[in-house]
């Protein structure tokens, strides 16, 4: 198996993994439908995107007026951060 189709294999599996983790939380033991399951974790989804909708637009709204030399400051930083 070459290592492309090695990660896709990685990548679909963990999907299904999380699908299952996801369907177990949601239904709490219970056999419902996976229909249910697929809308609560729909609307979860949209209210947690409007809360972030929320937090981060007068922050992004903030940043439309930097310098370059404050970007470069912030990218080296997350940079050092993440090394």
């Amino acid at each position: 198996m070459s290592a492309k189709a090695y990660l896709i294999w990685l990548a679909r599996h963990e999907a299904r993994l999380a699908w299952r983790d996801a369907l177990m939380m949601l239904q709490g033991g219970r056999r419902r439908g996976k229909r249910w399951a697929l809308t609560a974790m729909f609307i979860i989804s949209a209210v947690l995107h409007l809360i972030a909708y929320a937090v981060v637009a007068p922050a992004a709204e903030a940043l439309t007026h930097i310098d370059k030399t404050s970007l470069l400051v912030a990218t080296a930083a997350m940079l050092m951060a993440w090394a």
